[in-house]
Protein backbone atom coordinates (compact mmCIF):
# COMPACT_ATOMS: atom_id res chain seq x y z
CA UNK A 1 0.00 0.00 0.00
CA UNK A 2 1.48 3.01 -0.75
CA UNK A 3 0.95 6.12 1.33
CA UNK A 4 1.43 9.67 0.53
CA UNK A 5 2.83 11.99 3.65
CA UNK A 6 3.66 15.73 3.79
CA UNK A 7 6.45 17.69 5.40
CA UNK A 8 6.03 21.67 5.51
CA UNK A 9 8.92 24.42 6.13
CA UNK A 10 8.48 28.10 6.25
CA UNK A 11 11.42 30.25 5.39
CA UNK A 12 10.99 34.60 4.80
CA UNK A 13 12.77 35.30 1.57
CA UNK A 14 13.39 38.62 -0.68
CA UNK A 15 13.02 38.77 -4.58
CA UNK A 16 12.51 40.66 -7.09
CA UNK A 17 11.43 39.53 -10.60
CA UNK A 18 13.24 41.51 -13.36
CA UNK A 19 11.11 41.50 -16.34
CA UNK A 20 8.21 41.58 -14.33
CA UNK A 21 5.73 44.53 -15.51
CA UNK A 22 4.64 45.83 -12.12
CA UNK A 23 5.27 46.04 -8.49
CA UNK A 24 7.22 42.81 -8.73
CA UNK A 25 10.04 44.42 -10.03
CA UNK A 26 10.99 45.68 -7.23
CA UNK A 27 13.16 44.05 -4.53
CA UNK A 28 10.26 42.53 -1.85
CA UNK A 29 9.98 39.53 0.37
CA UNK A 30 7.56 36.82 1.25
CA UNK A 31 6.91 34.58 4.11
CA UNK A 32 7.14 31.51 1.38
CA UNK A 33 4.97 27.72 2.90
CA UNK A 34 6.91 24.79 0.52
CA UNK A 35 5.27 21.92 1.48
CA UNK A 36 6.73 18.66 0.55
CA UNK A 37 4.49 15.40 -0.60
CA UNK A 38 6.26 11.66 -0.76
CA UNK A 39 5.32 8.48 -1.52
CA UNK A 40 6.27 5.14 -0.14
CA UNK A 41 5.55 1.84 1.76
CA UNK A 42 5.33 1.68 5.56
CA UNK A 43 7.83 0.39 7.21
CA UNK A 44 8.08 -1.87 10.07
CA UNK A 45 7.13 0.96 12.50
CA UNK A 46 4.15 1.77 10.98
CA UNK A 47 5.44 4.86 8.69
CA UNK A 48 7.07 6.01 5.34
CA UNK A 49 10.12 8.08 6.89
CA UNK A 50 10.22 9.93 9.78
CA UNK A 51 9.44 13.32 9.47
CA UNK A 52 11.86 14.84 11.75
CA UNK A 53 14.04 13.02 8.32
CA UNK A 54 12.63 15.29 6.19
CA UNK A 55 12.83 18.22 8.24
CA UNK A 56 16.87 17.82 8.84
CA UNK A 57 17.55 16.98 5.57
CA UNK A 58 15.14 19.16 2.78
CA UNK A 59 14.07 21.52 5.50
CA UNK A 60 17.28 22.31 6.51
CA UNK A 61 18.40 23.15 3.06
CA UNK A 62 15.59 25.70 2.52
CA UNK A 63 17.05 27.13 6.22
CA UNK A 64 20.33 27.00 5.39
CA UNK A 65 20.11 28.60 1.72
CA UNK A 66 16.88 30.58 1.33
CA UNK A 67 16.05 31.61 4.47
CA UNK A 68 16.55 35.38 5.28
CA UNK A 69 18.58 35.15 1.96
CA UNK A 70 17.76 37.21 -0.87
CA UNK A 71 17.15 34.99 -4.24
CA UNK A 72 17.60 36.56 -7.11
CA UNK A 73 18.16 35.51 -11.60
CA UNK A 74 21.89 34.96 -12.76
CA UNK A 75 21.73 37.99 -14.65
CA UNK A 76 19.97 40.33 -12.38
CA UNK A 77 22.31 43.48 -11.90
CA UNK A 78 20.81 44.34 -8.71
CA UNK A 79 20.90 40.84 -7.08
CA UNK A 80 24.24 40.70 -8.21
CA UNK A 81 25.20 44.34 -6.68
CA UNK A 82 23.31 42.65 -3.16
CA UNK A 83 25.52 39.06 -3.43
CA UNK A 84 28.97 41.12 -4.03
CA UNK A 85 28.37 43.35 -1.02
CA UNK A 86 27.78 39.92 0.69
CA UNK A 87 31.75 39.35 -0.11
CA UNK A 88 32.58 42.55 0.61
CA UNK A 89 32.54 43.43 4.57
CA UNK A 90 33.41 46.97 4.96
CA UNK A 91 30.62 48.23 2.38
CA UNK A 92 27.84 46.13 4.17
CA UNK A 93 27.01 43.52 6.79
CA UNK A 94 27.24 40.27 5.41
CA UNK A 95 23.96 39.38 3.07
CA UNK A 96 22.87 35.91 2.28
CA UNK A 97 21.72 35.53 -1.16
CA UNK A 98 21.47 32.62 -3.11
CA UNK A 99 21.53 32.98 -7.31
CA UNK A 100 18.87 30.98 -9.63
CA UNK A 101 19.72 29.91 -12.95
CA UNK A 102 15.64 31.41 -13.65
CA UNK A 103 13.34 34.03 -12.53
CA UNK A 104 12.73 33.41 -8.68
CA UNK A 105 9.21 33.02 -9.73
CA UNK A 106 7.11 30.62 -6.59
CA UNK A 107 7.03 28.24 -9.79
CA UNK A 108 10.48 28.14 -10.76
CA UNK A 109 11.64 27.61 -6.82
CA UNK A 110 8.53 25.12 -6.25
CA UNK A 111 10.57 22.88 -9.31
CA UNK A 112 13.98 23.58 -7.36
CA UNK A 113 12.84 22.80 -4.22
CA UNK A 114 11.41 19.85 -5.56
CA UNK A 115 14.81 18.80 -7.59
CA UNK A 116 16.41 19.29 -4.46
CA UNK A 117 14.58 16.88 -2.68
CA UNK A 118 15.13 14.26 -4.57
CA UNK A 119 18.55 14.70 -4.78
CA UNK A 120 19.14 14.96 -0.83
CA UNK A 121 16.55 12.27 -0.28
CA UNK A 122 17.34 9.84 -3.03
CA UNK A 123 18.93 7.15 -1.43
CA UNK A 124 15.97 6.77 1.71
CA UNK A 125 14.61 3.28 0.52
CA UNK A 126 11.35 3.11 -0.89
CA UNK A 127 10.52 7.19 -0.78
CA UNK A 128 10.01 9.17 -3.74
CA UNK A 129 9.21 12.98 -3.50
CA UNK A 130 6.57 13.45 -5.73
CA UNK A 131 5.18 17.45 -5.45
CA UNK A 132 6.12 20.75 -3.54
CA UNK A 133 3.62 23.24 -3.16
CA UNK A 134 5.16 26.91 -2.98
CA UNK A 135 2.89 28.90 -1.06
CA UNK A 136 4.14 32.92 -1.78
CA UNK A 137 0.88 34.23 -0.24
CA UNK A 138 -1.76 32.62 1.88
CA UNK A 139 -3.67 32.72 -1.27
CA UNK A 140 -0.84 32.42 -3.90
CA UNK A 141 0.88 29.21 -5.13
CA UNK A 142 2.95 26.84 -7.07
CA UNK A 143 2.75 23.02 -7.64
CA UNK A 144 5.36 21.36 -9.22
CA UNK A 145 5.53 17.65 -9.98
CA UNK A 146 7.99 15.53 -11.39
CA UNK A 147 7.09 16.28 -14.71
CA UNK A 148 7.46 20.02 -14.39
CA UNK A 149 11.19 19.35 -12.72
CA UNK A 150 12.19 17.41 -16.28
CA UNK A 151 10.72 20.13 -17.87
CA UNK A 152 12.95 22.74 -15.99
CA UNK A 153 15.68 20.45 -15.64
CA UNK A 154 16.12 18.21 -19.14
CA UNK A 155 19.93 18.03 -19.28
CA UNK A 156 21.69 15.25 -17.18
CA UNK A 157 23.39 15.95 -13.85
CA UNK A 158 26.65 15.71 -15.35
CA UNK A 159 25.72 18.61 -18.04
CA UNK A 160 27.61 22.30 -17.60
CA UNK A 161 23.88 23.53 -18.02
CA UNK A 162 23.23 21.94 -14.40
CA UNK A 163 22.82 23.90 -11.94
CA UNK A 164 26.20 23.98 -10.29
CA UNK A 165 24.66 24.53 -6.27
CA UNK A 166 22.35 21.29 -7.00
CA UNK A 167 24.91 19.20 -8.46
CA UNK A 168 27.33 19.41 -5.22
CA UNK A 169 24.45 17.29 -3.56
CA UNK A 170 24.93 14.60 -5.69
CA UNK A 171 28.54 14.57 -3.94
CA UNK A 172 27.70 14.87 -0.59
CA UNK A 173 25.58 13.08 2.21
CA UNK A 174 24.02 15.87 4.23
CA UNK A 175 21.83 13.74 6.35
CA UNK A 176 23.77 10.05 6.24
CA UNK A 177 21.06 9.19 9.11
CA UNK A 178 17.82 8.73 7.31
CA UNK A 179 16.49 5.97 6.80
Amino acid sequence: MTITISKEVQFDAGHRLMNHEGQCANVHGHRYRAILHCEGQLDHVGRVVDFSNLKQSWGGWIQQHWDHAFVYQTGDQLGQAIADAHRDYTTLRKQKTFELPFPPTAEYMACWLLKVAMLLLRDVPGLVPTTVELYETPTSRAIADRAAVDRVFPFPVTSPQFPESLARLLYTNPNPEVK
